[in-house]
């Protein structure tokens, strides 16, 4: 059977299908699909132009937050979607920076540890890769590269495509709510 989306509607993003894309099952290439249509959704009502130092920038800040509600409406009201799909979507659209600026942060273990938990990592890092791949930009070799450091962090930490296992519910709390403690205070499943 043939994918329901028209060749002619796939995003430039997605047209590069990479193997990692064909591997996945339909209905994740489909989610994986509709988050890439969805994922910026909210720069219309985001963007603004700021200028610093008299360099004019082009700014969208918060769009991906503002779009996790837009894509859940749509998918819940417009379009009717199962929740677990519904809610793959929403996450992707809200996480789809994550893996450009994660490493750059403090406590980026815990980012990705504390995403894992929302959103699917592989899917996070395969929409990230085909958005960079869909742009016109000088830096993209350096935003690949913070991608796959982004992968590489999420499997050092047991989150790369999975949820990070916790040994308990408590001890998913604490970590949660205290990004400094250690990792290894409370181990993880195994």
């Amino acid at each position: 059977m043939s994918s329901p989306i028209p060749k002619w509607l796939s995003p430039r993003c997605l047209s590069k299908r990479t193997a990692d894309y064909q591997a996945l099952d339909e209905e994740a290439q489909h989610i994986l699909f509709a988050a890439a249509l969805m994922h910026d959704i909210e720069k219309r009502s985001t963007t603004t132009r700021e200028t610093i130092n008299g360099k004019t920038r082009i700014t969208s800040p918060r769009h991906a937050k503002k779009g996790e509600y837009s894509a859940r409406r749509i998918f819940y009201t417009d379009i009717p979607t199962p929740f677990t799909v519904r809610e793959s979507i929403a996450k992707l659209v809200r996480w789809h920076g994550l893996p450009l600026w994660a490493i750059d942060k403090t406590h980026p273990a815990h980012r990705v540890i504390a995403a894992s938990l929302q959103v699917n990592t592989h899917w996070l890092t395969l929409l990230a890769r085909a958005d960079i791949q869909g742009r016109i930009c000088q830096d993209a070799d350096t935003l690949l590269t913070c991608i796959d450091l982004f992968a590489e962090l999420c499997r050092e930490n047991g989150c790369y495509g999975q949820p990070r296992p916790f040994a308990s519910a408590l001890a998913r709390y604490h970590y949660l709510n205290h990004p400094t403690v250690i990792q290894t205070t409370f181990p993880t499943t195994t």
